[in-house]
Parts: structure tokens; C-alpha cells; sequence
């Protein structure tokens, strides 16, 4: 009786354990919404899966809506180095597929001149390094902030080509 007893203990404490904060589940999503990037005309989410306690994968989507900033869409590869589940200081490479547009507008001035649109369109793909922090409550709320820098590798180069992007984010989301 003693043995049944230890046992359903046993087996009790480790379905217990499963369910616990300490060992979240494994391969969790996550969706993230960039507060900074609202600021500055822009739309930008993020989506996340965790690999393991210390490693991710995911992409950015940011669609800008002002003449000059970049819209672009990024994968990354993200490294933790926190005690908790994929939570904490990070490290990550990244792969951006970036484009950006100006737009001017003249008017005419009188005297035959007439009224013209001129439009500059780029695209280039970078490769780039960042870092951030992560805080991931117990109910899944996540703040999240990160910094990060590449080098365009296709039109860099030309002069009117852009040879560094940039990558910038404050932002909140939930796990699930």
C-alpha cells in the first residue's frame, strides 16, 4: 500500500511540475507590437518562436507611412542568456529586406511651368547584429527592448543607396 501511495505521489508531483511557471512549455509564440515605431509613423509587429530556454527565431514587419522612412521585413535569430525561459539580455543577427521612398511634390510658379511628382523608390537586403531585453510576466504580458544595426550588401554602394540601416523597438505583447 505504501508503494502505491509513494508512486501516485510521485506521478502527482511531476504532472504538478509540468504545469508549473518554472518549466513553461516549450516552443512558445509570441506577437509584439512596436510602441516607438508608432511614434514615428510607422506600423511594426514582431512574431516569435522559442527553440529552446536560451534561443528563438521570428520575423519584424514594419510598414512606414511617411515620405523617407523604410518599410521593411526582418528574420531573426535571437540568443538568451537569462535564468528564465527565453526571457532576459539577448543577442541577435539579423537578415532585412528594406526599401524606402521619397516624394516630392513642385507647384507651379506661373510662367509655363507645370506641376510634377517625383518619386524615389530603393530596395537592398542587410545583414546586421542587435541586442535588447525581454521581460516576460508569469501570465504572458511581454515588454520588450532592442537595439540593433546592419550593413546593406546589394545597392549600398551607389550614391544614392543607403550603407547602414538601423533597428529600434520599445515594445509590449503577449505569449501564448
Amino acid at each position: 500500500m505504501k508503494k502505491i501511495f509513494f508512486i501516485f505521489l510521485f506521478v502527482g508531483t511531476m504532472s504538478y511540475a509540468q504545469f508549473d511557471n518554472t518549466n513553461p512549455p516549450k516552443n512558445r509564440t509570441e506577437v509584439k507590437f512596436n510602441l516607438f515605431s508608432v511614434s514615428l509613423g510607422a506600423l511594426d509587429f514582431e512574431f516569435e518562436r522559442t527553440l529552446t530556454k536560451h534561443s528563438s527565431v521570428g520575423m519584424s514587419f514594419r510598414q512606414a507611412f511617411k515620405s523617407g522612412q523604410q518599410s521593411e521585413i526582418a528574420a531573426f535569430y535571437r540568443h538568451y542568456f537569462g535564468n528564465k525561459y527565453a526571457s532576459g539580455f539577448f543577442v541577435e543577427g539579423f537578415g532585412m529586406y528594406n526599401s524606402t521612398y521619397e516624394y516630392q511634390f513642385t507647384t507651379s510658379t506661373g510662367g509655363g511651368f507645370l506641376n510634377s511628382d517625383i518619386y524615389e523608390y530603393g530596395s537592398d537586403f542587410a545583414l546586421g547584429v542587435g541586442i535588447g531585453y525581454k521581460y516576460v510576466s508569469k501570465k504572458g504580458l511581454i515588454l520588450q527592448t532592442h537595439l540593433g544595426a546592419g550593413r546593406n550588401i546589394i545597392n549600398g554602394y551607389e550614391p544614392n543607396g543607403e550603407y547602414f540601416v538601423g533597428k529600434a523597438g520599445v515594445s509590449i505583447g503577449w505569449s501564448f
